[in-house]
């Protein structure tokens, strides 16, 4: 913002070249502001999903005295590929600031529960043997 009162004070003086160096720095800056807030929104967004299916998780895990693991472990790795793929992507992510807090926070919460039920249908097609394309698992 002070780059902002800066345009405008230089605007005052007469010195419109300068002014709009001013006001163009403060428009990229404000910019980048918003898309890094949209970014945020984005990555807590993930985050709340990871913690809600991990309670699920282990909540499914332990009310159903199973000594299973790998169903256990099924659910960990999916939740934490989904959260190294937000992350890994997160610099390349092209994000709108406009769309809303609620539109990111949709996203990233879809993207956590397509990898979790991902990889619990993958464990699930190890558990019966299916065939998945060329290879038998």
């Amino acid at each position: 913002m002070r780059i902002l009162g800066e345009s405008i004070a230089l605007a005052l003086t007469h010195d419109t070249r300068n002014a709009e160096k001013a006001a163009e720095a403060a428009k990229t800056f404000i910019a980048s502001q918003a898309k890094e807030t949209a970014k945020v929104w984005y990555t807590q967004g993930s985050l709340n999903c990871s913690l809600l299916l991990s309670v699920v998780g282990l909540t499914h895990f332990f009310m159903t005295d199973s000594q299973n693991y790998t169903v256990l472990m099924a659910i960990v790795f999916g939740i934490v590929g989904a959260q190294f793929s937000v992350l890994s992507q997160l610099a390349a992510l092209e994000v709108d600031p406009a769309a809303g807090k609620t539109a990111h926070y949709t996203e990233a919460n879809s993207s956590g529960l397509g990898w979790c039920t991902c990889r619990y249908h993958h464990f699930c097609c190890i558990r019966i043997g299916a065939r998945i394309g060329l290879y038998q698992l």
